[in-house]
């Protein structure tokens, strides 16, 4: 379908008429921000330790792997879904970059930042003992040609392309409303399973023997 601009209206910010905390679609909506908040399990925090010896919660290391990840859960009690699938995503991108395995990488790539783009970052992150066979749905392997679907989500939000997203395969059952949109965009139940895919990662690197050094 295409779409012409008809006009653009400028109205003055008001927050009771544009962020109204009792309608259903706020951000602000209390009900809705508990619903959300109850469909996350649990949370976590990783401890590093210095070399003298000193703990340091990751959350002030300046390293964005919690940090992007409680701003993802955030987002999603927030009802904002495509922001927390991108957040949960960030925070796996951050995990890639912050372990010193993939350091020598990185140099030779030239390159100061790994993207999360595609298998081919994966693939290095699995050869140094990086647990990336969790971001993968049970049908995917990290050396298919396919992109798995993880890294399509996050490409496709990351990009503002809606209507490339409602094209990805889901293992959730789309409501009426969303298949008769102009675009589909995530849903709660896509947005809780990225997260939770980025959690239990996350967890499982942070649990790695030996332990991964990290770069701040």
């Amino acid at each position: 379908m295409n779409l012409k601009i008809k006009d653009i209206v400028l109205t003055k910010w008001d927050d009771e008429k544009l962020c109204p905390p009792n309608d259903a679609e706020s951000i602000f909506n209390q009900i809705n921000l508990l619903k959300n908040l109850a469909s996350l399990s649990e949370t976590f925090d990783i401890i590093f330790q210095d070399e003298q010896g000193n703990e340091i919660e990751e959350w002030y290391a300046d390293t964005g792997i919690v940090n992007n990840w409680i701003i993802a859960c955030q987002c999603l009690a927030a009802s904002q879904f495509s922001p927390a699938l991108l957040y949960a995503s960030i925070a796996v991108e951050c995990v890639i970059n912050r372990d010193s395995r993939l350091q020598s990488f990185k140099n030779q790539s030239k390159k100061s930042w790994l993207n999360l783009t595609n298998n081919e970052t994966l693939k290095k992150a699995d050869e140094v003992g990086i647990p990336v066979d969790l971001l993968c749905d049970t049908d995917e392997n990290i050396n298919d040609s396919i992109i798995i679907r993880f890294i399509q989500r996050r490409n496709k939000i990351a990009h503002g392309d809606y209507s490339g997203y409602g094209k990805i395969p889901t293992i959730f059952k789309l409501s009426e409303k969303t298949r008769t949109s102009y675009s589909v965009q995530p849903t709660l139940e896509h947005a809780l399973y990225q997260i939770e895919k980025s959690k239990n990662f996350i967890i499982k690197w942070a649990q790695s023997i030996p332990s991964p050094v990290i770069i701040s």
